[in-house]
């Protein structure tokens, strides 16, 4: 498939499969006592990105006054957090179909 290339003001994308579609968002990372990580809550996307309510499920809950998407990735008890940017993949309808935080140290 030939990529498509879209300009955004300052700032520019190339796609390579039709319907896909990354964002830099930001994030708040919840850590246990062994700095594990137990979730991710990804804010301000539900008005930008309505299609993402269809990820609801198992793990996945919303926060509507919040504006914000949990991720759960395990049970525990929060001690910390990390606010931080992740880069999240939408598919075609606008479900999540990936996220990508990094936690430096």
């Amino acid at each position: 498939m030939m990529p498509t290339f879209n300009r955004r003001g300052s700032s520019f994308e190339v796609d390579f499969a039709a319907g896909v579609g990354v964002d830099l968002v930001d994030v708040v990372v919840d850590l246990d006592e062994n700095a594990e990580i137990l979730g991710i809550e990804i804010l301000g996307l539900l008005e930008t990105h309505p299609g993402v309510l269809h990820s609801v499920g198992e793990g996945v809950s919303v926060d509507r006054d919040a504006d914000a998407i949990y991720v759960r990735v395990k049970a525990g008890r929060s001690l910390d957090q990390v606010v931080t940017i992740a880069a999240i993949a939408f598919d075609s309808s606008d479900r999540l179909a990936a996220i990508r935080v990094s936690l430096e140290d």
